[in-house]
């Protein structure tokens, strides 16, 4: 039987409880020095932060990804982490206590220095228990003995990469090579201990519970032997190619329609990932709609005023991969604006037509230049958010002759749901003319794209819109 490695920060689960330990004692001793004693308990109050504490504590682990690569980082990088991870659970603390209105109650003196000496201790502990794990593996405990069966051809690259990328879970145990006889020679750190012949033997005189098999060239040769190992009742992990370490986060081996598959994209994502994303977006959206409703109560008398007509605009644009939807504006230009366009082209900023920008564009009447620049006339865009037509952080939606002219490279730019603002946007907005660098700056987005990036970015925005950079 294999016990399957917990994927996410489960597997994690002896760094966070002692990360959680750690983070009270720094609270206890900061109470003490403080208060003179150690009986916090007799307070309501720090009774109640020591529950919020730990609870902030498993969120963060759980959204923010804090404990990702902890067995591969150094000291530095282990500093950094730990900085990041107890100031995130620090500053969301003191958001809660500030929004339940109790923050005046607290010492900032205890505050303080139980994130400072959080940050001491638990980057201490971080350092003491992979000692320990990796003194675990090189001592052959806890570990399951890996016997790695490769051809002579792959042996020395499989060997290191297997090596570099232990996590503590196995130690490689023996080398056995299938197609030449190498019994007794080395092949970098390890000595080769079988070859097709006297790999059964082998097994059987010693204590091999898990196989790693890497024949990617012989179908049917790995194929045969995965079989011939999983009937000995071993537990076999059969290598169907290497992928770079900057590759796999964007690569899984799945189920398929009864196949196994690997699904490749630009950024995979969790369903916790996307259901946490959809949830902001709802949220947002509903916030918004309800902000657009009182400006609809100001904005309207005015665009009918000086440019009667529809108040509002809509025009269809591309979403995701291609997807065609109905996009909803406060009407800043006139009625006739989108016949006047064409005469308008040979004024077009961007050189390459990929996308049309003027500076005092005519076709926008006194009050939508007014309107455009604070970016009041996106927010009937919320319902398009609502919807799931857009989201509220993404990519800007190309109109249907952008889009016709785009070339087999900029279609990346849409393998997500289009947003309201964006990396481009915050980076620029409309000072950025080269439609290149706006499809670079929309792939960085979606391929690093991470829950945390989002509430960035719309903060950025919000910094953005105000200053009214970039707008225009």
């Amino acid at each position: 039987m294999y016990k399957h490695l917990t994927r996410g920060w489960m597997k994690h689960l002896d760094f966070i409880l002692m990360d959680i330990i750690l983070m009270l004692a720094a609270f206890v001793i900061s109470y003490a020095a403080r208060q003179g004693n150690i009986w916090f308990y007799r307070l309501p109050m720090y009774r109640s932060m020591i529950w919020t504490l730990i609870l902030v504590e498993l969120l963060v682990a759980l959204f923010f990804g804090t404990y990702s690569g902890i067995l591969r980082r150094g000291v530095f990088q282990e500093f950094k982490a730990v900085l990041k991870h107890l100031s995130l659970s620090m500053g969301i603390f003191i958001v809660l206590v500030y929004a339940a209105r109790v923050a005046e109650g607290y010492s900032r003196t205890i505050l303080f220095s139980t994130w400072a000496l959080s940050v001491f201790f638990i980057l201490i502990g971080h350092l003491l228990l992979k000692r320990r794990i990796r003194s675990q593996t090189a001592h052959k405990e806890n570990v399951s003995s890996l016997l790695v069966v490769t051809d002579y051809a792959h042996a020395r690259d499989v060997l290191r990469i297997l090596e570099e990328n232990q996590n503590g879970s196995y130690r490689i145990d023996s080398v056995a090579i299938l197609d030449r006889d190498m019994r007794g020679k080395q092949i970098g750190n390890f000595t080769v201990s079988a070859n097709e012949e006297g790999i059964v033997n082998y097994i059987r005189s010693t204590c091999i519970e898990e196989v790693f098999l890497y024949l990617p060239e012989d179908r049917k040769e790995s194929s045969f032997w995965m079989n011939y190992f999983q009937d000995m009742g071993i537990v076999v992990h059969m290598g169907l190619f290497y992928l770079e370490s900057d590759e796999k986060k964007f690569r899984c081996i799945e189920r398929f329609g009864g196949y196994t598959v690997l699904s490749s994209s630009m950024r995979l994502a969790s369903p916790r990932d996307l259901f946490l994303k959809r949830a902001m977006d709802i949220c947002g959206g509903l916030v918004g709609l309800l902000i657009t409703g009182i400006a609809f109560i100001f904005v309207a008398p005015i665009i009918y005023i000086q440019s009667p007509g529809p108040i509002f605009f809509s025009q269809e644009r591309i979403g995701k991969n291609g997807k065609r939807f109905r996009i909803y504006k406060f009407r800043s230009m006139y009625p006739d604006a989108e016949e006047r366009k064409k005469e308008l082209m040979s004024q077009n900023e961007v050189s390459d037509g990929m996308m049309f920008k003027i500076k005092n564009d005519p076709r926008i009447f006194p009050f939508g230049h007014f309107i455009r620049k604070t970016s009041i006339d996106e927010l009937p865009q919320f319902w398009n958010v609502l919807k799931g037509d857009m989201s509220l952080v993404g990519t800007r939606p190309p109109t249907v002759d952008e889009w016709e002219k785009y070339d087999y490279r900029h279609m990346k730019r849409l393998a997500i749901k289009p947003g309201l603002t964006g990396l481009w946007q915050v980076s620029g907005r409309s000072d950025i003319q080269d439609f290149e660098e706006v499809v670079a700056l929309d792939a960085k987005y979606i391929s690093e794209w991470r829950l945390v990036s989002d509430v960035k970015i719309l903060f950025k925005t919000v910094w953005v819109v105000a200053r009214g950079k970039g707008s225009a």
